[in-house]
């Protein structure tokens, strides 16, 4: 697929039902801030990194975040089943 054909999908996509999908861009991108600054905040000693465990419970608040701010889809129930599923199994990993 050429870069063309790419950014003419994309254009669709943010210009198209996302609204309908997701609400407002910015009041969805507000509300996912404030989860992951929260998780962030709460979650990050001096000296720590973010780790696998972290960016799978914040795809699954991103999907909170666009449930919240939209209208409801089942993509992202499915979504944040697989994103929770994949942080249970991460963390497991991580406690030993």
């Amino acid at each position: 697929m050429k870069k063309e054909e790419v950014l003419k999908m994309a254009t669709g996509l943010v210009t198209g039902d996302r609204h309908d999908d997701y609400g407002d861009a910015t009041e969805c991108c507000d509300s996912i801030a404030e989860v992951w600054t929260w998780w962030i905040d709460d979650r990050l000693a001096p000296g720590r990194s973010l780790d696998a465990h972290d960016v799978a419970i914040m795809m699954d608040l991103l999907k909170t975040s666009r449930i919240k701010t939209g209208a409801p889809k089942i993509d992202n129930y499915v979504d944040k089943c697989g994103y929770a599923a994949l942080a249970a199994e991460v963390g497991s990993k991580l406690d030993g």
